[in-house]
């Protein structure tokens, strides 16, 4: 998958970390789930490490910036998460049921994408009770099949 994120903000501007995940068989590109740029990740309390799956209803999501295959990534086991500051990104990590409109709210979670449930963890429209993590810039439909979304925690909707 090309192009999973692009980031329309500078990229100096956010604050970057490697982070270690909880599975390192997802930073192989050949594994079948292997972790694609633009997912997210959150801390998990027990291990100390990031995990796939995020709970749309707690704070600490932090969007994968190290693209599919890095080197780097395989040979230390760790990702690098943009983990301050807002930014505007157009990316194609989001929900294929997604039916939402300019200025609306997102959260993070599991997605389905590309026709695969439970293995990617993205952007999707935001509930009650869950944690906004940005707003909808433009449409997939005007953008090429990308959603561009302003990131910005905002508290719970």
């Amino acid at each position: 998958m090309p192009d999973e994120l692009f980031l329309i903000s500078p990229v100096n501007d956010n604050f970057r970390r490697d982070v270690e995940v909880d599975d390192e068989d997802i930073v192989d590109p050949n594994e079948a789930d292997a972790l694609i740029q633009g997912e997210w990740l959150s801390l998990d309390a027990v291990s100390g490490k990031y995990t796939r799956h995020v709970d749309e209803t707690k704070r600490g999501a932090h969007q994968v910036f190290t693209p599919k295959g890095d080197m780097g990534a395989q040979a230390i086991k760790k990702v690098a998460v943009i983990q301050l500051h807002e930014y505007e990104a157009e990316t194609i990590v989001f929900d294929d049921g997604f039916a939402g409109a300019v200025g609306d709210p997102l959260t993070v979670g599991d997605i389905v994408l590309g026709g695969v449930a439970g293995t990617y963890c993205g952007l999707k429209a935001a509930a009650v009770g869950n944690i906004v993590y940005g707003v909808v810039t433009k449409l997939p439909a005007d953008n090429n099949g990308k959603l561009r979304f302003m990131k910005s925690t905002q508290g719970v909707l």
